[in-house]
């Protein structure tokens, strides 16, 4: 499974750069991504279930134009597509929403996001949420040296 577990990465010295129409904001103008995860396979091992979240700061207003203050975005998964096991590597993907959290007005729906995990030494984890039938909004990847606090990706 996936596993349950979040990522907090407000502390600047593991702030991971990021690239898209809502890249992050960079160092030192409030620096955050947070990726939640709470995905597992159903009882009898057929069916992915769950939901993954980022939550992010970013100068950029949803047009990719840079605002005058930082913008808080949340990804929320709601439909998932596939969540795949190769040898130490998850792949997840899922259709999701994309808010702007100050205003709560919808950026997209049906945006993609994909959450790429490596375990087995320092966890290496990618994110993308793309537009629904176009470029990227946020991309980002950076490793966590220790497991995450509330569970985090377990390999099973």
């Amino acid at each position: 499974m996936l596993g349950t577990g979040d990522v907090d990465l407000r502390a600047p010295r593991i702030y991971p750069a990021s690239s898209g129409y809502l890249a992050t904001t960079p160092y030192p103008a409030n620096p955050y991504l947070g990726v939640s995860t709470q995905v597992q396979y159903n009882k009898s091992g057929t069916d992915p279930h769950g939901v993954v979240t980022l939550l992010f700061s970013s100068m950029n207003k949803p047009d990719g134009s840079v605002d005058t203050g930082p913008q808080t975005y949340q990804v929320t998964t709601n439909s998932i597509a596939s969540l795949a096991k190769t040898d130490s590597t998850y792949t997840f993907t899922a259709k999701s929403n994309i808010i702007d959290v100050g205003t709560g007005l919808g950026v997209d729906s049906g945006a993609t996001l994909q959450v790429v995990a490596t375990t087995g030494g320092p966890i290496a984890v990618s994110v993308q949420s793309s537009k629904k039938g176009g470029p990227m909004w946020i991309s980002s990847a950076f490793s966590v040296a220790k497991p995450m606090s509330s569970g985090g990706i377990t390999a099973q």
